[in-house]
């Protein structure tokens, strides 16, 4: 029955209209307006009964019993007025008894309400409990004044009768209050819709019930007057909450959720001032509980003002705490850092030690987090701050810049001091980290610039630290270095050339050069390797040392590697469509581009876009990737499978063991030039032809770098290394020169042998 939202709706505004048109209609037949005053809340009750019901029948979890209280208090509602209908069918006045049906029904009203408030899942604050007190203060005194205090006299009222009277506005206080009680829980409330009904409905029960009470004080009640219909809107209100039942929280934010967020301190304020206005206007300022309820409520709300200033007061020393310290490690910050530089500098300024700004970072701390995950790499911070804070003396401060960075700020010091402190920084590194269950070893790299000596304000002073720092961390990390004047301009040069090696490619400031690799016994061309050159039109030739390790920090190598792999496969298929002779171009990986997820697709596109038989391609990576060997392994074989030949380039320097050279799908390895360079040295002749011997055994083919001189090339000869690369055959030499020693070559089949050959 009006089991549809509609159709309940349609009902309910249906009914209301009957309600009242009949009241209208009848309204001098005192009978009939009391017959319908009883009839139609019965109609209401079954049908919101219906609905409340059927709300219990379909839930499963523990709200479904907060429905069923509710239903059998609307059926002791219905209850009520049937008794009422029957009394006026058979023309009996009803006595107070009858009072208790009504009763039971709001007390089952007012325990389904503390159900489901004792459901919602949520710790109030305790502003949010004074604004209940206060409210509640101010509605009992209200109740008190003008509802208990005019029952109390009436002395033709037995002693039962006077209980059950001032039972209603006890009820009347407690429904209030757990309405109010969940207005402020409404944002955890789970089903708002449904719960907006039961709210809704139970205040307008309230309001009929305070005006039902008052016009019997009065003695202005009369059966069907026009504020009956209310008790039955109330009961048809709170039944069509049961419709919504299965309709959870959404998203958007609800208008009570607003009022309980940031207008919920109204309420309390807005009832004391009714009060006061009540108390103005009833007393003339004579005692009684209107100025009892007025002092209690001022009085609570003093007491909440100054827990209010106190909670204030504690949030702003929280965040004066935060604006100046880290939240992990409790040190100071970089805002705090700036407001100590500015204190001190005045004091050093008259004082002839300086102040020292160590500067250092985790080496490698990214590995930490990345291996054992973020919360090891913040227990690691933490510990770090502790050993920091035991050897800091009453003259050092510390803070955390972000991340893993960290100053000593060491005031009245000179650098001999600043040394001493930079080395039991290291010290203390020295030891591993106990962090959970792992021993964790990280060490720092130190920056270390003076004021005034270094710098005139804190800005500059961590920038040049930060300049020094970087230093240590090229020179090995695990050690300290001082600012000098120098680093500032290796740094500018460092950043001009990072911005202008973005361009150097769309601007045609990139070229190749190509050198040959050359058979040693027969001294004939057997392939080149493409090396990367930059000529900028003011700064000059910039030499590869330079620029790439710039491009690898800035990754800008991904972009310029692709752009090396490119040009020398299709430089490499032109001269092979020339008629020259075919041969492999070598072409140098980087670990960062090796490590890109498109790195295999990149040469793949290449070699479809150059249109380069892959057998003439040859990779060559560096030993480096050898620490991710699972991650390599599977790039490497799909870089075979694609016909790509491959090789490690300055074999012998890197991380390289017999078993995984082993595993490795390469063609080729090259022995480094420092192998080279002291091969008349009897123990770097034996460790050469080791590693010839052990390439050999391999069946890999082995070449040799850096041949200078023609003992060289005889001595690696007689090792049987089968090729060669240096300035003995040629240096790397621009495109248009190394087609014209092509062409030759395919002329008059010209070897290599002496310096003289060189372009």
């Amino acid at each position: 029955m009006l089991k549809s939202k509609r159709s309940a709706y349609l009902f309910f505004f249906i009914l209301i209209a009957v309600y009242y048109a009949s009241l209208i209609l009848f309204h001098d037949n005192l009978w009939m307006r009391a017959f319908i005053a009883s009839f139609l809340p019965i109609v209401a009750g079954l049908v919101s009964f219906s609905w409340t019901f059927k709300a219990y029948q379909t839930m499963a979890d523990k709200n479904r019993y907060f429905w069923l209280l509710f239903s059998i208090g609307i059926l002791f509602f219905t209850l009520f007025h049937f008794t009422l209908l029957c009394f006026l069918l058979t023309n009996r006045t009803h006595n107070i008894e009858i009072a208790i049906i009504l009763l039971s029904a709001y007390f089952l009203f007012l325990t389904g309400l503390a159900y489901k408030i004792r459901q919602i899942k949520t710790n109030p604050n305790r502003p949010f409990f004074f604004n209940l007190i206060i409210f509640m203060t101010v509605v009992m005194t209200v109740s008190i004044h003008y509802i208990v205090n005019p029952i109390l006299p009436y002395r033709n009222f037995s002693l039962f009768s006077t209980i059950i009277s001032l039972c209603f506005p006890v009820i009347i206080w407690s429904i209030s209050f757990t309405i109010t009680y969940l207005f402020y829980l409404f944002p955890a409330i789970q089903d708002k819709r449904s719960s907006l009904f039961i709210m809704g409905g139970s205040i307008i029960l309230v309001i009929a019930d305070v005006i039902y009470i008052f016009q019997n004080l009065k003695n202005d009640f009369l059966p069907g007057n026009m504020t009956d219909p209310l008790l039955t809107i109330a009961i048809l209100i709170i039944g069509l909450g049961g419709l919504y039942t299965k309709e959870k929280a959404n998203e958007r934010e609800w208008f009570t959720d607003t009022l309980t967020k940031n207008n919920g301190y109204i309420f309390p304020y807005l009832s004391v001032m009714i009060l006061l206005v009540l108390y103005l206007e009833s007393t003339n300022w004579y005692f009684n509980s209107l100025t009892i309820g007025l002092c209690l409520t001022l009085f609570l709300i003093i007491g909440r003002q100054i827990l209010l200033v106190r909670k204030n007061y504690l949030l702003i020393a929280e965040y004066h705490h935060l604006a100046y310290h880290d939240p992990l490690t409790g040190l100071y910050n970089r805002a705090k850092l700036t407001e100590d530089f500015t204190q001190l500098q005045e004091k050093v300024d008259s004082s002839p030690n300086p102040i020292a700004l160590l500067l250092f970072d985790l080496d490698r701390f990214k590995n930490i987090n990345d291996s054992f995950g973020h919360y090891i790499g913040d227990s690691l911070l933490e510990e770090v701050a502790k050993r920091l804070k035991s050897i800091a003396k009453e003259s050092a401060r510390i803070y955390r810049m972000g991340g893993d960075e960290f100053i000593f700020l060491v005031v009245n010091t000179t650098k001999d001091d600043s040394i001493t402190t930079a080395k039991q920084i290291l010290a203390e590194f020295s030891r591993p980290f106990k962090i959970a269950d792992y021993d964790i070893t990280i060490t720092p790299s130190i920056g270390i610039s003076m004021y005034p000596e270094n710098a005139a304000n804190p800005v500059s002073l961590l920038k040049n630290a930060d300049a020094a720092m970087y230093l240590a961390k090229e020179k090995g990390k695990n050690n300290y270095q001082f600012y000098c004047s120098q680093l500032n301009e290796t740094m500018n040069r460092k950043m001009l050339l990072e911005t202008e090696l973005r361009n150097a490619i769309g601007k045609n400031q990139l070229q190749l050069y190509y050198q040959p690799k050359i058979d040693l016994k027969t001294r004939k061309l057997v392939g080149m390797e493409a090396l990367l050159r930059w000529q900028h039109p003011t700064l000059g030739v910039i030499a590869p040392s330079e620029f790439i390790p710039i491009a690898e920090e800035s990754r800008q190598i991904i972009s310029i590697g692709e752009w090396v792999l490119m040009t020398a496969c299709k430089q490499n298929k032109l001269w092979q469509n020339s008629g020259l002779p075919y041969l492999s171009v070598s072409v140098n990986v980087s670990v960062r581009q090796f490590q890109d997820s498109d790195f295999l697709l990149t040469v793949k596109r290449v070699i479809t876009e150059s249109g380069l038989d892959p057998q003439y391609l040859e990779l060559e990576i560096t030993e480096s990737i050898m620490q991710n060997m699972n991650e390599s392994l599977l790039i490497l074989s799909g870089l075979r499978k694609l016909g790509v030949k491959l090789s490690i380039d300055d074999f012998g320097t890197g991380y390289s063991s017999l078993h995984v050279l082993k595993e490795l799908p390469i063609d080729t390895l090259k022995i480094d030039k420092s192998f080279i360079d002291n091969i008349s040295d009897p123990k770097n002749q034996s460790m050469v032809k080791t590693i010839i011997d052990l390439g050999l055994n391999f069946n890999l083919n082995i070449v040799a770098e850096g041949i200078e001189h023609e003992h060289q090339a005889q001595v690696l000869s007689s090792f049987n290394c089968s090729y060669g690369q240096g300035y003995l055959f040629s240096k790397p030499i621009p495109t248009e020169q190394f087609n014209h020693l092509l062409i030759q070559i395919k002329i008059g089949g010209s070897t290599l042998g002496c310096k003289s050959t060189n372009f």
